[in-house]
């Protein structure tokens, strides 16, 4: 997400303190409250001082308008409102000329421009720095630039990137913009060189160089050109050109440097071997599934799915559980099978454990003895020596829609890249660990106080916010058709482990 314009604010809190002189009682019958019957305004008398010769002797207060002064009769200061017109500030830098009025600072006047170098846009108080003139457009460093096809030259929406790593674009409205991936990438939470964002389309900050592989945008933005490009490297991406490809059994380091797996799997690293499943950790372990898949299958009402090597068990209760055509795969709320029959319905067709079945219990003595619970448990008219199946359903753990975040999020919250937060990447004790951090954010709706990266991702979800780009989806599953946008599913999973607790993986 490109962000072309921070808000700050800042609040900050003043608070009035008045001291004066010894710390001896005061015997003033007034309990430290005259009117001044001259100026009609208000005069406090510190009670709790005394001694003031002078009033050099007492302490000014914080507010501006505001004036201690001594009683020498009485020896306490007391503080009474400054004349108004008295010439005063708030403190606030982009307003001069303020006035004290009734004991309150206040008025005053916008200041002057203060542009520096810059030829157009504003200042940091708003004030205008200039216009640019006809056929040329304000760039982001307040420069004139002249303009082009769409008023940002050759540069489109899609963007470009310079030898240094900054990456320019023509935004919605015509002008050109830009941001310093190496140099502010790190400190906005986003990727630290310049490279196209397959996701999302366009050039943006993120981990690694990469050029736009469908050739339709250049990776270097007019002009710009890069001296001795993959010189250092083996593998991987320099200046948005492939350096080389490592052998099998070796992978691209983050220096480009081709480096042994090890004990590794996935990519060039290889698949694991048949009854054994790639973890979040890229290391081979036993496969827990069976045959079963994320597609699924259904018994009755239940789904039954595999994620990140966990059978998945999900009650469907009165919806129904069926093949879902808009993401391929078997859940609640539907009720036929996959027309192309290349997955069944049916989970007997499967071979995987079934979770949370309790094991058969004991037979039933003719004198079952008092102390075991599992025996007075049973109906006693019963015949049936297994123990019924635990129906609660069990809470939602974050493993459980992990693989919903990376599916939709993955592309920008990643570590490094451009999303700001990183509850889509493959490490679920990461991605959970980063859901649970407080969100904050300049998007609408804003998150609440106190409000964790999780929770909020619903709302930008269901708000259309998310997943990118804008436009493509607008939260609300009915009316969404794209197969970008989260189904009603995914959506009540996420809403089920946000109201379990936000429980971590299991």
């Amino acid at each position: 997400m490109r962000t072309t314009r921070l808000l700050f604010t800042v609040l900050a809190a003043g608070s009035l303190l008045v001291a004066c002189g010894d710390d001896d009682t005061n015997d003033n019958p007034d309990n430290g409250t005259t009117e001044d019957t001259n100026t009609g305004t208000d005069s406090s008398t510190d009670t709790g001082t005394t001694g003031c010769t002078d009033d050099s002797s007492c302490t000014q207060p914080a507010n501006p308008c505001q004036v201690a002064s001594c009683n020498t009769t009485s020896g306490a200061c007391e503080v009474a409102n400054a004349a108004d017109g008295t010439a005063c500030s708030t403190g606030n830098a982009c307003v001069e000329d303020q006035q004290c009025q009734a004991g309150t600072c206040g008025g005053g006047s916008p200041t002057l421009p203060d542009c520096g170098t810059a030829q157009c846009g504003s200042d940091s108080c708003g004030n205008s720095c200039g216009e640019c003139p006809d056929g040329e457009i304000c760039t982001a460093t307040g420069e004139c630039s002249a303009g082009g096809p769409g008023g940002c030259g050759d540069i489109t929406f899609e963007g470009c990137c310079g030898a240094n790593g900054v990456v320019t674009w023509c935004d919605e409205e015509g002008v050109l913009q830009s941001f310093d991936c190496p140099t502010d990438g790190p400190t906005n939470n986003v990727g630290g060189v310049c490279g196209w964002l397959g996701t999302e389309s366009y050039f943006w900050c993120i981990d690694e160089e990469l050029p736009d592989t469908s050739g339709n945008f250049d990776y270097l933005c007019p002009g710009e050109a890069c001296a001795d490009a993959c010189s250092n490297q083996a593998c991987g991406f320099d200046c948005g050109q492939e350096c080389g490809t490592c052998d099998a059994g070796q992978e691209c380091s983050a220096e480009g440097a081709c480096e042994d797996c090890a004990d590794k799997c996935g990519g060039n690293c290889g698949e694991c071997a048949d009854g054994e499943f790639c973890n979040a950790d890229r290391e081979c372990v036993p496969n827990a599934c069976g045959d079963l898949t994320i597609v699924g299958c259904c018994t009755g009402s239940t789904t039954y799915y595999c994620a990140n090597n966990e059978i998945i068990e999900e009650d469907c209760g009165g919806d129904g559980c069926g093949w879902d055509p808009d993401n391929a795969w078997y859940y609640c709320g539907f009720t036929e099978e996959d027309p192309a029959s290349e997955f069944l319905l049916d989970c007997s067709n499967y071979t995987f454990d079934v979770p949370n079945v309790a094991e058969p219990g004991p037979e039933p003595g003719p004198e079952p003895e008092p102390e075991a619970p599992a025996d007075e448990a049973m109906d006693a008219g019963s015949t049936d020596t297994a123990m019924p199946m635990d129906t609660t359903p069990a809470p939602v753990t974050f493993d459980q829609v992990h693989g919903i975040f990376m599916a939709n999020c993955g592309g920008c919250h990643t570590a490094g890249s451009s999303g700001g937060h990183s509850i889509g990447q493959t490490d679920v004790n990461a991605a959970y660990a980063d859901s649970q951090l407080i969100a904050d954010s300049a998007l609408t709706p804003a998150p609440t106080a106190g409000e964790t990266v999780g929770s909020y991702a619903l709302v930008l979800i269901q708000a259309g916010e998310m997943p990118r780009p804008l436009g493509t989806c607008d939260g609300s599953p009915a009316a969404d058709d794209s197969t970008n946008c989260l189904t009603q599913a995914e959506q009540d999973l996420i809403q089920a482990w946000l109201d379990d607790g936000q429980l971590g993986p299991q």
